[in-house]
C-alpha cells in the first residue's frame, strides 16, 4: 500500500511541477546569494510545506470521516455534485490553456535581498504557497490516510521535490558548480520542461471533465452513475 501512495504521490508532483522556484533561487544567484542563504531557502521551504501538509491533510481526513460515516450523499445531489466539478474543471482547463497561448514565465528581476535571514523568510513563504496548488491538497489527503507523521511526512517530501525539481536542480547544481553557465542553462530548459507539463496536465484535466460528464448524463438516461 505505502508503494502505490508512494506512486500516486509522485504522479501528483508531476502535474504539480512548478519553475517559479527556480527562477527564485536564479535570481538570488544572480544578486550574489551564497550558498548558505540558497540552502535556507530550499531547507524553509521543504520543511514548511511538510509542516502544513501534515497539518492539513489531518483536517481533510478528519472532515472526509464525519461525512462518509455520517451522511448519505443523495443520487440526484450527487448528479449536481459532479455536474458542478465537471463544469468547475473545464473553466479551469480553459483557463490553463489560454494561459499556455498568452501567459509567459517573467525574467528574474534582480531581487532586493539575498542573505541568509532574506532567503529563509522567503523560504518559508514559497513553503506556505503551496496551499495555492491543488495537487498539494490531495497529497496532503493522500497522506492523512496513513495516520502518523512519517510516513505522511515521507509523501509530503516526495511530493515536494518532484514538484519542485527545477529548484532542487538549481540549488545542486549551483553547490556543485557555483561559478559555471550550468544554473542558467538548467533554468532555460525548466522553462521548457513546464510548457510541455502544462499541455499534458491541461489533458488530463479535460478528460476528468468529460468523465463527469458521462457519468452525469448517464444517471439522466438510465438512473445509475458511470463508476468514476
Amino acid at each position: 500500500m505505502f508503494w502505490g501512495m508512494l506512486a500516486v504521490t509522485a504522479g501528483l508532483g508531476v502535474a504539480g511541477l512548478d519553475p517559479v522556484g527556480a527562477l527564485i533561487l536564479a535570481t538570488a544567484i544572480a544578486s550574489g546569494a551564497r550558498r548558505d542563504a540558497v540552502l535556507a531557502f530550499s531547507a524553509s521551504s521543504l520543511a514548511v510545506t511538510v509542516v502544513v501538509g501534515i497539518v492539513l491533510g489531518e483536517s481533510v481526513q478528519r472532515l472526509v470521516d464525519a461525512i462518509s460515516t455520517g451522511l448519505h450523499v443523495p443520487d440526484v445531489a450527487r448528479f449536481w455534485l459532479q455536474l458542478a466539478t465537471a463544469a468547475a474543471l473545464a473553466i479551469w482547463a480553459v483557463r490553463r490553456h489560454r494561459q499556455r497561448r498568452t501567459k509567459r514565465i517573467p525574467e528574474p528581476r534582480p531581487a532586493r535581498g539575498s542573505s541568509m535571514a532574506a532567503m529563509l523568510v522567503a523560504g518559508v513563504l514559497w513553503g506556505i504557497a503551496a496551499l495555492t496548488d491543488p495537487t498539494f491538497y490531495a497529497t496532503a489527503a493522500l497522506a492523512a490516510q496513513h495516520g502518523g507523521i512519517v510516513v505522511p511526512a515521507v509523501l509530503l517530501t516526495v511530493w515536494f521535490l518532484v514538484s519542485q525539481l527545477p529548484a532542487f536542480a538549481v540549488t545542486v547544481t549551483y553547490l556543485v558548480d557555483t561559478e559555471g553557465p550550468a544554473v542558467t542553462r538548467l533554468v532555460a530548459l525548466t522553462k521548457r520542461l513546464s510548457r510541455v507539463l502544462t499541455r499534458v496536465l491541461t489533458a488530463v484535466i479535460t478528460l476528468a471533465t468529460g468523465s463527469l460528464a458521462a457519468s452525469s448524463a448517464t444517471y439522466l438516461g438510465t438512473g445509475m452513475f458511470l463508476p468514476v
